[in-house]
């Protein structure tokens, strides 16, 4: 699970407190979670691994660049670091 510092965190990044975190599977190589707000949900992935910073912000990069093909719909980045 998150710690409270990191749920804090990430509610000012969301700017919407967090009423429910759930651990759900994301792939083999992050861990993933499901943060519940009162209006809105939101995916979140975790990795605390030297390579994490810049693999994260290669999806980013790549998840923009389908999303300007207009072909399929791609979740929003809100952040990355």
């Amino acid at each position: 699970m998150i710690s409270s510092s990191f749920k804090e965190h990430l509610e000012h990044v969301l700017g919407l407190p967090i009423t429910k975190v759930e651990s759900i599977s994301g792939g083999d190589i992050s861990k993933a979670y499901c943060l519940h707000t009162t209006t809105r949900t939101f995916f979140l992935k975790t990795n605390a691994g030297s390579f994490a910073l810049e693999m994260f912000r290669s999806e980013q990069t790549a998840l923009t660049s389908i999303t300007r093909t207009n072909t399929i719909k791609v979740p929003k980045v809100l952040s990355s670091g």
